[in-house]
């Protein structure tokens, strides 16, 4: 079998939806499906990528050239010229690719609602199905024009997959057919991502064994709660905790502020992915991690899995809507939700620091973190695609 994935970003760029991916192509490489990638070069990062680019027997990638520069992140909040900023160029190339590739996809894979229109005016054109991935909650009932947008968009879909059963309940309610809607809760490696010694993982990064580490990992923006994170900063005077940051993007600017001023803090920009789990092992606590209604980041998961508890906030907000998240979300074991106010996050993380100092540890265990990840975020727990490939392929929808 032959598929092609579509999507705006790809590694080198950095964040859950990219680290998703990455994942998923080795997965459809280790069960010898044909794989071909059509994304832009990265838009986040500034790092110089082949157009075509062989990985292996079974993966290509076909990458746009395009201007990047974080203007991806500066145009979410402007969805018209997002929409123009991507969607005619993803669509032009595929199509043209597709028409003369001699060898094309039995299954056109969409990720995210941009790749989902291209995938879509393909997939009509050349007769190919189509499935889409959506990557995120759009909040669909109270913005009724982008709900006929999406409809429509997705209606061209063999089958869509929600990121979470929130999402899929929206798309429900917009009039898609529920039969042909699922989700998609991709797996964390829990192989690489694994409770290592502290003690060790500090030796080995140069970090003090004796202070208190709160750990920041995300995309440089304000949905990543990273203007949270950095408030908290200058609101706790203890002198023995170190606050690490590591990612990019248009907020970063705020980070490099106060890591100049504050020697607590040290931005790391971004790290090799891998060596990312020697960071969630030397830090006692992830601070505001990302999260939707019934969501959890990749990072958080990957924190989780490595034995780290969470803080997050208790209320999400999206594009001016605000919305609860799930106490489930965060079980009292494994971290807290926090009311979304540096105050109150400072408050919280100062009776950790203090709890520390006086038991040499914090009221989470590291085996209910990792129990809890296994649990609901291994690749025992949780399926890629399933059959719906199989399904698709048989033309059963």
């Amino acid at each position: 079998m032959k598929v092609l994935l579509i999507t705006p970003t790809f590694f080198p760029d950095v964040g859950g939806v990219e680290t998703m991916l990455l994942r998923f192509c080795d997965y459809l490489v280790k069960k010898r499906i044909y794989t071909e990638v059509i994304t832009f070069n990265p838009l986040f990062t500034v790092k110089s990528t082949p157009i075509r680019e062989i990985s292996n027997k079974y993966l290509t990638i076909i990458r746009i050239p395009w201007l990047g520069y974080g203007l991806f992140n500066v145009f979410e909040k402007y969805p018209i010229i997002q929409f123009f900023y991507l969607v005619p160029a993803l669509t032009l190339t595929t199509l043209f690719y597709l028409m003369f590739n001699k060898s094309r996809p039995r299954i056109i894979h969409a990720f995210g609602l941009s790749a989902a229109f291209a995938g879509g005016i393909v997939s009509r054109i050349l007769k190919i199905a189509n499935i889409t991935d959506l990557c995120t909650v759009y909040r669909l009932p109270q913005r009724p024009i982008l709900a006929l947008f999406v409809k429509r968009i997705l209606g061209w879909s063999n089958y869509i997959r929600a990121n979470n059963p929130k999402g899929k309940e929206e798309l429900i309610k917009i009039g898609l057919n529920a039969q042909k809607i699922g989700i998609i809760s991709p797996p964390v490696d829990e192989s690489l991502f694994r409770p290592m010694s502290k003690i060790k993982v500090r030796k080995k990064l140069g970090l003090t064994q004796n202070k208190f580490i709160a750990l920041f990992v995300g995309r440089m923006v304000e949905s990543k709660n990273v203007d949270l994170a950095v408030k908290i900063t200058s609101l706790i005077h203890d002198r023995n905790i170190i606050f690490i940051f590591i990612g990019e993007g248009p907020l970063q600017y705020m980070v490099e502020k106060i890591a100049k001023k504050d020697k607590r803090v040290k931005y790391m920009s971004n790290v090799r992915y891998e060596d990312l789990v020697y960071y969630y092992n030397t830090a006692d606590i992830l601070l505001c991690a990302a999260v939707d209604e019934k969501l959890l980041s990749f990072v958080g998961r990957e924190a989780l899995m490595c034995g780290l508890p969470i803080l997050a906030p208790n209320v999400g907000n999206y594009f001016g809507i605000s919305y609860k998240i799930n106490k489930n979300l965060v079980p009292s074991r494994v971290g807290k939700l926090i009311h979304p106010q540096p105050k109150e996050f400072a408050r919280y993380l100062e009776k950790l620091i203090i709890y520390k100092k006086r038991n040499n540890k914090i009221p989470f265990s590291k085996d209910d973190c990792r129990k809890h990840a296994l649990e609901n975020y291994s690749s025992s727990a949780l399926n890629w695609i399933g059959d719906i490939y199989k399904t698709i392929e048989s033309n059963k929808f």
